[in-house]
């Protein structure tokens, strides 16, 4: 709206105004000194003219006033947030038009506490982003806008996301069993609830595994959602002997937005304890001995004891593929196959000995010694 004034005295028979000094846009009468004038652009400069003329033939004119440049307002601005990362989200608006004219800006501004580092501030962009935020918070946004004459319209509606939860660590895993293992997923700092997978071998990236730990520890193909008090530790049934399972595990936020998958952590089930084996083919020095697993092992190793019994502890010491001799110190750890069988040496005539066997898992884990067998030792 443009308004003009006369000087006092003067007389004048109309008026003409318009867009450039030639005006010849429109005419008033001296009853109306002003024009609204619609439908222009949202926050655009314009300049206007008007100037008076008299009543002769042809009329006299007088100079041409400029009015402006003025701009229009902007509009209202709505926005939207949108959760970067665990401290930042980006706030983008829209509606307000034209920000690299003038003065024109939008200024974002959290409403609540806390939350206004590098906000708060007229930019001339549609995005701003707020930082310094915690994990897993929702926060709340409105934007405002100026024209380039920096009139100002007020706050538009508010949005509102969630930061990012925090992405977990790498899950505990332990109590290995032959076909068990104890997982505990352990929490970022900052999550609504968080889900394990399961893949077979030393990596987890959440594709092309197993699939994913239940409730109940069984593994399936469907997501379970679960806050870190509720999932604790849960025993993960149903694995295979000696073998190496990894689990990662992923978080959600409030919004349901998801993290990535953190690190993994693998672990082997147990192996058997190695089955019954026989020992035969008696002198009166040797005996020849033939370890037998119990179906799924890295490795395996032989001890001997005089007597009927064998547990591992105070007896003569360990078998050596190598000559079949017994070190009291030295292990001996070796495959199924690489055993075979071994002759024993270095024992004495007419004696009982007893041999038990235990074997190891991929992580080195031992399991207890298996079932004794014993063989006699003849005179010479």
């Amino acid at each position: 709206t443009m308004e003009w004034g006369w000087t006092s005295g003067g007389t004048q028979d109309g008026y003409e105004y318009g867009p450039t000094a030639a005006c010849a846009t429109g005419t008033s009468t001296p009853a109306v000194p002003y024009w609204d004038e619609s439908s222009l652009s949202t926050n655009t400069s314009y300049t206007r003219y008007v100037r008076s003329y008299n009543g002769t033939s042809p009329p006299l004119y007088s100079s041409a006033l400029t009015i402006g440049p003025f701009y229009t307002d902007n509009a209202t601005s709505t926005c939207l947030a949108a959760n970067d990362s665990t401290s930042q989200i980006t706030i983008t608006q829209s509606g307000a038009l034209n920000l690299g004219s003038g003065t024109s800006g939008v200024y974002m501004d959290c409403t609540g506490a806390s939350c206004d580092t590098d906000i708060n501030a007229w930019v001339k962009t549609d995005t701003d982003s707020s930082t310094g935020l915690t994990a897993n918070t929702s926060y709340t946004f409105q934007v405002k806008s100026r024209n380039g004459d920096s009139d100002e319209i007020g706050y538009g509606p508010t949005c509102a996301t969630y930061t990012s939860a925090s992405t977990p660590a790498a899950p505990t895993v332990n109590s290995p069993a032959l076909t068990t293992l104890a997982v505990n997923p352990v929490s970022g700092g900052a999550e609504a609830s968080m889900e394990i997978y399961v893949e077979a071998g030393a990596t987890c990236d959440g594709s092309g595994g197993l699939g994913y730990v239940q409730a109940d520890g069984s593994v399936a193909a469907g997501e379970i959602w679960q806050a870190d008090a509720s999932w604790s530790t849960v025993t993960v049934t149903g694995r295979s002997t000696n073998t190496q399972y990894a689990f990662c595990v992923r978080a959600k936020n409030a919004d349901g937005d998801l993290t990535s998958w953190g690190a993994a952590t693998a672990l082997y089930t147990l192996a058997n304890a190695p089955s019954l084996f026989f020992v035969d083919t008696p002198t009166s020095s040797t005996l020849h001995v033939y370890p037998v697993s119990g179906g799924v092992e890295t490795s395996m190793e032989l001890y001997a004891e005089q007597g009927a019994a064998c547990d591992g502890s105070g007896g003569l010491g360990y078998v050596q593929l190598s000559d079949g001799s017994i070190s009291a110190s030295t292990q001996d750890w070796q495959t199924e196959a690489a055993w075979g069988t071994v002759t024993v040496t270095g024992l004495s005539a007419i004696t009982q000995y007893a041999f038990c066997v235990r074997a190891k898992n991929g992580d080195g884990t031992v399991t207890s010694w298996g079932t004794a067998a014993t063989g006699t030792t003849i005179s010479a």
